[in-house]
């Protein structure tokens, strides 16, 4: 505890960060988990959506920053992300609805209307 001067009790280190290799393999992990949703909802004809891409996109253009913004307290990882950094936000939660449901109009012949 020397780095903290006045600390009392035990340093524990970047116990809730992930190291490169910790995020290799979380990376790896999660690829495999959507890979097989993706093929098994191709296999038995159901409509699938990955959410990635989005978020991917949104990411690129810069609607979802890198890091947070902290002269933006109240949305620090922009409109689309809630302040935790990780979960998407109310606005993210309607644009992914959206596009579900051109997903599933598509796949189906529905004519579910868009939320707005």
């Amino acid at each position: 505890a020397k780095d903290f001067p006045g600390f009392v009790g035990t340093v524990v280190g970047d116990l809730f960060v992930l190291d490169a290799a910790e995020q290799t393999t979380l990376t790896a992990a999660i690829a495999g988990y959507n890979g097989y949703i993706a093929g098994k909802a191709s296999a038995i004809g159901f409509a699938y959506y990955d959410p990635n891409v989005l978020f991917a996109a949104k990411r690129a253009n810069g609607e979802i920053p890198g890091f947070p913004v902290f002269t933006a307290p109240t949305a620090a990882f922009g409109q689309l992300i809630s302040l935790d950094g990780v979960h998407p936000a109310a606005a993210a939660h309607k644009l992914i609805a959206n596009e579900l449901i051109g997903v599933i109009n598509a796949k189906y012949g529905t004519t579910l209307q868009p939320v707005s």
